[in-house]
């Protein structure tokens, strides 16, 4: 949108690249938004692998396959013209964390290997040579530059680009069959068709959708899914979805809702608090779209909690300014505006006493929150040295969050990485400490209605 700005741009014809570092990158932004290109060209990229670590709680193993399973993610490529490269003879560690000592890797080629072996476990066939295969049924290849290490050969550099031009010239149309797959209603989209809800977060979640007789027909399977949207459907009659055969009248726009007797057409507002695209979690989704600081001014319940939060407030401002060069948006809570509730998530500081934004909105959170304790789910903590941090659809503005006493959760190391891990999930009960950072007590993620 920034380079729009400058330039005249043509949005059907915008090609991605990345290398190395640049590779890690472009793997997840290809798979994550595989209808924002007209082709890909990936070579190399460390692949992450943290889900590997042991003693990680299934909180933090649940949210890594937004990001570290990206093999997974695969089947994206069923409408990417992508294509995945490095030398053969890459040296270069192949993952985060590096596997054990002695474990054979082909490093950093690793990462199209995986892709290329996944999509097979899917069901597509590769065809061609080792160094230059097609995956059919798909637009992707892989390449290998021979005798080459962490780069490009010249021979793979001119099949690259022909590749690349290729497809620039043609342009993106739209496609009649599409095949999508995610973990997360944050990557939802694949050119007409949106994933609106799931069965449950963090699971593979896929739809296969095949439009017919110019428009007026679609076939549809899914999986872990609830909720879909199906766009240019101007022409659309009928719609065969899973087990459910629905007459439609035409609409450039048609919502599917998922319910006990199976799938129906449904308004476009879901009653009540659910999980939906940039409104699912985990604390740190709240930290990819214009956020404001809430710092509390009043005074507090109790002194040891609101004095850990405001540590916790200078930390991340900290952290952020130093690895991300720019100050988060900070304002005291008596400044908070309608207009920023309006615009911004808004991340609040305190407790009930010090902070009354904190105090408006904890009645309609999934918390109790008195002077004398804190009351998580079924679980009673003193509050004298306990405070939640916690993410939740803002009860002053529904389409935003709002989240208690923390910034991003992952370490200072994860700043300065391709990835940041969640250290949370959606919520967590934390005691005070005399450092900088508190101590967690418990943690977990939120169903899909957010309870």
């Amino acid at each position: 949108a920034a380079v729009e700005k400058r330039y005249l741009i043509d949005t059907g014809r915008i090609v991605l690249r990345g290398f190395s570092m640049g590779g890690a990158g472009a793997w997840n932004i290809a798979l994550h938004h595989p209808d924002r290109w007209v082709a890909a060209e990936i070579g190399a990229g460390t692949w992450s692998n943290r889900a590997s670590l042991p003693g990680l709680p299934p909180y933090q193993l649940a949210t890594l396959r937004i990001w570290e399973n990206m093999e997974q993610w695969a089947l994206n490529v069923f409408n990417l013209p992508l294509a995945g490269h490095d030398g053969d003879h890459d040296t270069q560690t192949p993952s985060l964390p590096p596997p054990p000592a002695g474990m054979p890797h082909r490093g950093q080629l690793e990462s199209s290997l995986r892709t290329k072996a996944q999509l097979v476990k899917e069901g597509f066939e590769l065809e061609g040579d080792a160094d230059f295969q097609r995956m059919k049924g798909t637009p992707a290849i892989f390449l290998i530059s021979k005798d080459t290490g962490h780069g490009t050969s010249s021979l793979v550099r001119e099949r690259l680009d022909a590749f690349l031009k290729e497809w620039g010239d043609r342009g993106q149309t739209s496609p009649d069959h599409i095949r999508f797959v995610t973990y997360t209603t944050r990557y939802n989209r694949d050119y007409w068709v949106t994933i609106d809800a799931l069965e449950k977060h963090y699971e593979r979640a896929e739809v296969d959708a095949l439009r017919m007789d110019g428009g007026r027909r679609f076939e549809i399977k899914t999986r872990n899914i609830t909720r879909l949207t199906f766009r240019e459907t101007g022409q659309a009659h009928d719609l065969q979805i899973d087990d459910r055969h629905i007459t439609t009248k035409s609409s450039p726009e048609i919502m599917l809702e998922k319910t006990g007797a199976g799938w129906r057409i449904t308004p476009a507002r879901q009653n009540g608090p659910h999980k939906t695209h940039a409104l699912q979690g985990p604390i740190d989704d709240a930290f990819l779209d214009p956020f404001i600081l809430v710092r509390p001014t009043g005074k507090p319940w109790n002194e040891a909690v609101n004095n850990q939060t405001l540590r916790t407030l200078a930390r991340f401002d900290k952290l952020y300014a130093k690895w991300f060069r720019a100050h988060p948006r900070i304002v005291d809570d008596k400044d908070l505006t309608g207009a920023d509730i309006s615009k911004f998530h808004v991340v609040l500081f305190g407790d009930p006493g010090s902070n009354p934004w904190i105090a408006k909105v904890t009645a309609k959170l999934p918390i109790h929150w008195t002077r004398e304790s804190l009351t998580l789910g079924d679980k009673k903590y003193s509050a004298a040295e306990n405070f939640p941090a916690m993410i939740y659809p803002n009860p002053l503005n529904p389409q935003r969050y709002v989240v208690l006493n923390t910034g991003m959760t992952f370490e200072e190391r994860g700043y300065r990485g391709d990835y940041g891990m969640p250290m949370l999930g959606d919520y967590a009960v934390l005691k005070a400490t005399s450092s900088d950072t508190p101590e967690v007590v418990t943690a977990g993620l939120f169903d899909e209605q957010w309870r």
